[in-house]
């Protein structure tokens, strides 16, 4: 999964299948600013804890509005 992936290089938080926090690096939600990420340049569909990587896949994490 992409959490998977994810936690083979930094330190992701998971719940629920989402991820609050990276490396300590939290989401603020009073901010409106959640963890995201795009596969491939497009807003991923599904939560990082169920979506599957592909062989090239590439996968960007950020602090973004929703």
């Amino acid at each position: 999964t992409f959490l998977d992936a994810l936690n083979e290089h930094l330190k992701g938080e998971e719940k629920r299948g989402f991820i609050p926090s990276i490396d300590g690096k939290a989401q603020d939600q009073a901010a409106n600013r959640y963890w995201m990420f795009d596969v491939n340049g497009k807003l991923a569909d599904k939560v990082a804890a169920v979506s599957h990587l592909n062989k090239g896949d590439t996968v960007a994490f950020y602090l973004g509005s929703f």
